[in-house]
């Protein structure tokens, strides 16, 4: 026997035979009890005797000599697919497939492995073993007098039919008694022999990993009219998200207990030109905001949508305070990048400051905007906040 694994797992209690049949129906050696141990053999190999019509022993008068039965192409699988670890890939999960070009077969035929090899092996594998499948699809059964005791299963027979060139054929299973009684099924080793395939090395893309969220807190007007009385806001993005990120608060920086759940990613970005000054109170149609996004997209609205409250954008100025604004339409212009028209300042409590340099938008609806309200408990206006993701990094503020 010759080749290597790189690892092999055993999940939990189990038989010998249950462990060793995976193996040596994906690698193709022979495992066989010889009644005092277990005895293991390559496939390849030579004949350890051959039989003709004369040396068959009869069985029953009816009967013949040598049984031949052929399962059917609809029995045998058009697709073989072996699952296993490959060490080149950062012990990733992985797959390959051997399929054939021809027949009427539609089966699929899935090998769950728990070992570890590299992909080109593997794949090897895969060929050698729907090749076998396939050559193997004739089983011959016949007798031999008693004093055939050296023939073992596992081992390589030349049976001849009547009339017919040799068959090249491996013993399954023995039944001793007055004769021996022997199954075996045809193969064809030697095309498989030596079969070696190079190693996948193309890299495989890492699983995504929470990188720090970008995370910012406003200082908003009232927006709806029915948010808490000067609460603020807290919108967050992350890639990817990793479906929510949790905020908690603590008085003093120890012992933090959880705020609030943030369920959705706000629409977040950056202003590529200056924000040009505009009217007040109206509709601006000379002036267009450019914005280049981190993820996400944006949609047009109709201007009754956006006189009820859609389309809501706080931009942050070169001095830390935002300005709220709506816009109307939308133009995706670039990759994540965005022209916005139809601007509208809307700040009822205090007069828009437009920034005269390029500031940072943050675009947001009302599920992604989270406010932070404040309860009874005395923890007093100077507290800290931290936000975190699912087995992420998370970060302080205060």
């Amino acid at each position: 026997m010759e080749g290597a694994l790189d690892g092999f797992v055993i999940d939990g209690p189990s038989s010998a035979r249950r462990v060793l049949e995976g193996l040596a129906g994906a690698f193709g050696f022979v495992a066989s009890d010889t009644g005092v141990a277990l005895s293991f053999g390559p496939a390849q190999g030579r004949p350890v005797a051959a039989l003709v019509p004369s040396a068959l022993a009869e069985t029953d008068e009816d009967a013949p000599l040598l049984s031949i039965t052929r399962a059917q192409e609809s029995e045998l699988p058009l697709e073989l697919r072996l699952s296993f670890v490959d060490p080149l890939r950062d012990f990733a999960r992985v797959s390959v497939a051997s399929r054939r070009l021809s027949g009427k077969s539609r089966r699929v035929t899935a090998l769950d492995l728990n070992v570890a090899a590299e992909t080109g092996a593997m794949q090897g594998a895969a060929d050698a073993r729907l090749h076998d499948a396939w050559a193997g699809r004739e089983r011959f059964a016949f007798a031999v007098p008693p004093g055939h005791l050296a023939l073992e299963p596992g081992d390589l027979l030349d049976v001849t039919p009547d009339g017919g060139e040799p068959r090249l054929v491996r013993i399954e299973s023995i039944e001793d008694g007055v004769l021996r009684r022997i199954e075996a099924r045809a193969c064809e080793p030697e095309p498989l022999r030596g079969r070696r395939l190079t190693p996948d090395l193309r890299p495989t893309p890492l699983p995504a990993t929470a990188g720090p969220p970008t995370v910012r807190i406003l200082d908003l007007p009232l927006l709806t009219g029915d948010e808490p009385p000067h609460a603020a806001r807290i919108a967050a993005f992350a890639r990817p998200w990793l479906g929510g990120m949790t905020v908690w608060r603590s008085a003093t920086g120890d012992g933090f207990e959880p705020m609030l759940e943030i369920d959705l990613p706000a629409t977040m970005g950056e202003l590529t030109a200056p924000l040009a000054p505009g009217p007040e109170g109206r509709i601006d149609r000379a002036n267009t905001l450019s914005v280049t996004l981190y993820g996400g997209a944006l949609s047009s609205r109709p201007l009754q949508d956006v006189l009820g409250g859609a389309n809501v954008a706080a931009v942050q100025g070169a001095d830390g305070a935002f300005e709220v604004l709506q816009f109307t339409d939308a133009e995706l212009v670039g990759a994540d990048t965005w022209h916005l028209s139809g601007c509208c300042a809307r700040r009822p409590e205090r007069k828009p400051r437009w920034a005269p340099t390029p500031a940072r938008p943050l675009c947001c609806s009302s599920p992604a905007c989270r406010c932070l309200t404040r309860d009874a408990r005395g923890w007093g206006w100077s507290s800290f906040t931290r936000w975190a993701q699912p087995a992420g990094r998370s970060a302080i503020r205060r």
